[in-house]
């Protein structure tokens, strides 16, 4: 099964609700990180999941809401209110013990949990492995090692940042096409039970961001014996800001171009349909928040798929 770990922004929100169906058919699980309340989005957006497979982490390590328990606690009430199978995810690491976790547990007492390990626990892991509200275990590759994952014995996500980032968009003029993932054919072999990652933005977290000298878009598509490539569309290459609305033609005129030579997305991805209908168009006063999110769509298109084919 494939994870999918987002956070609460609003275009993140809204890929996940434009993908919602074809998430659903492929048994695609979410992991969302509340990063501000923004319950009404949240709502709307679990409202069009399988609540068995959205799990909702308790305790971000980002955003506006990190430490601030009371806001999250209500939130996470307010959610469990109106769907009861939400599933609640909690991050530990080295600084958590049990008795944290303990408090957690007893305090939604009515809900499954799902552990995300970003750094190994140092009490006596049998304790986590006798609570039967935890259900199964997430993973950061290179946070954890191979022992401690094998002491747990429900079921093990191997959690991955397969999206390289760079200072610079500019710097993806060096590699606009690069390895992204075979997880999916691996993981099983491996001895997981999923595979997850942050798709096509990676674990890199910032509230704002300036306007950029060159404007990106990442498509994720299939490659040779069925690994993830992902290709850097650009607009031209600059060291000095331009004109917004030039570098939106630009690019869309790369990713037009990307498309043209793969006229084959077209028969399964929606994202790149919308954006062939913008080039079209010539609408070139998009937000690229907007961009952002149908490169999420697209890669959740990719994964339905890739499982529809049983590629995974």
């Amino acid at each position: 099964m494939y994870y999918c770990f987002l956070r609460s922004k609003r275009f993140e929100l809204l890929s996940i609700r434009k993908s919602a169906d074809k998430i659903n058919e492929s048994n695609i699980s979410i992991i969302l990180e509340p990063v501000k309340n923004s319950f009404n989005e949240i709502q709307k957006t679990l409202s069009k999941i399988n609540p068995n497979n959205f799990i909702f982490i308790i305790n971000p390590k980002v955003g506006n809401l990190k430490n601030n328990d009371e806001q999250l606690i209500q939130l996470t009430k307010n959610l469990i209110e109106s769907n009861s199978s939400l599933i609640v995810g909690l991050n530990v690491d080295h600084s958590y013990n049990f008795l944290q976790i303990q408090n957690w547990l007893n305090m939604f007492n009515q809900s499954k949990f799902v552990l995300i390990h970003s750094g190994e626990i140092r009490f006596d892991t049998k304790l986590i492995n006798q609570q039967e509200q935890i259900i199964k275990h997430i993973f950061y590759k290179d946070s954890v090692e191979d022992y401690y994952i094998n002491q747990f014995s429900k079921d093990k996500i191997l959690l991955e940042d397969n999206f390289k980032r760079l200072k610079r968009n500019y710097d993806y003029q060096e590699n606009r096409i690069e390895f992204f993932s075979d997880a999916h054919l691996n993981y099983k072999s491996k001895g997981y039970q999923g595979f997850g990652n942050f798709s096509t933005i990676g674990n890199h977290f910032s509230q704002n961001g300036g306007q950029a000298y060159t404007s990106a878009f990442h498509l994720t598509f299939n490659h040779t014996d069925n690994d993830i490539f992902i290709k850097h569309c650009l607009s031209k290459p600059r060291t000095y800001h331009e004109n917004i609305g030039v570098l939106n033609e630009e690019l869309l005129e790369d990713i037009h171009s990307v498309i043209q030579n793969n006229i084959g997305l077209l028969t399964w991805s929606s994202a790149c349909q919308e954006l062939e209908d913008m080039y079209q168009k010539k609408n070139f006063s998009y937000h690229l928040g907007t961009l952002k999110s149908l490169s999420i769509q697209h890669h959740f298109e990719l994964m339905h798929l890739l499982k529809i084919k049983g590629v995974y």
